[in-house]
């Protein structure tokens, strides 16, 4: 899955990377040839503890482990047998743990101390695989053209291929389909993924463009056998598939979105 490209992550990542130079109520991160430290205000730092850390000031706090000489581990097991991640935050099931301690860099119970008990934080919310089918029928498509769908059909494409249903791409139409695929709070999209066929004895060009409208993929359809096909459509707000001008169509149907859904904790 490409998107794991999870928010939280994204958020840690771009927390550290900044804490060098932005100080926090209780203190900051600090950056050496050895790694990251966390300094506190009265110029001391944790060694061989765990700290609860709001570093970023968004009221939740991940927990944190600093060795011996006070650097943070990241990627890696700690001497308690925790796992952190490469931001360095204690991570359970592949889940970052965060407690909401609303003020900045404060923790659960003795926030400031070293060698706090360490107590399993369930999230509240979790990030699961998950698939939208039927997309062209859906208000994931946003614009289209010579797109028309069909049910019980025999495919022009030698191999006489029946299809009970899907949609058919218009070449003389230069037909297209526009569709949205950017993230929200709650989905997050990885790949777009859909099964096509081409017509006999014709070619055509089947292409798929990206937010700035330049071609992202390109498939040559004058094989017409029948093919899946997946695409990374991680960086991508709007994709769109559209068929070069030519007097063939396609066929296209069992198109989906792959991604990760947020949902609650039960």
């Amino acid at each position: 899955m490409r998107k794991t490209k999870m928010r939280l992550g994204l958020i840690l990542a771009a927390a550290v990377s900044m804490m060098a130079s932005t100080p926090a109520l209780a203190g900051q991160w600090m950056q050496g040839p050895n790694g990251w430290w966390w300094q506190d205000d009265d110029g001391s730092h944790p060694e061989s503890c765990w700290r609860w850390l709001d570093g970023n000031g968004d009221g939740w706090s991940e927990s944190y482990y600093f060795d011996a000489n006070g650097y943070l581990l990241v990627n890696t097991t700690t001497p308690d047998n925790y796992l952190v991640n490469e931001n360095g935050a204690w991570v359970s099931n592949g889940i970052v743990q965060t407690i909401q301690t609303g003020n900045p860099v404060q923790a659960a119970g003795n926030a400031g101390t070293d060698n706090q008990e360490k107590k399993e934080v369930k999230p509240e919310y979790e990030w699961k695989e998950t698939t939208e089918k039927s997309v062209l029928s859906s208000s994931k498509v946003i614009g289209k053209s010579g797109l028309s769908s069909f049910t019980d059909k025999t495919l022009y494409n030698g191999e006489n291929t029946f299809w009970s249903k899907g949609y058919e791409l218009r070449g003389y139409e230069r037909a297209y389909v526009k569709l949205d695929v950017k993230n929200t709070d709650d989905y997050q999209w990885e790949e777009l993924e859909f099964t096509v066929s081409g017509t006999i004895n014709y070619s055509n060009d089947l292409y798929l463009y990206g937010d700035e409208d330049e071609v992202i993929e390109h498939w040559d359809l004058r094989d017409p056998k029948v093919r899946t096909i997946t695409v990374d459509v991680t960086d991508q707000d709007f994709v769109t598939l559209k068929l070069d001008y030519g007097t063939s169509n396609i066929y296209i149907k069992e198109v989906k979105l792959i991604g990760q859904k947020r949902v609650k904790v039960n």
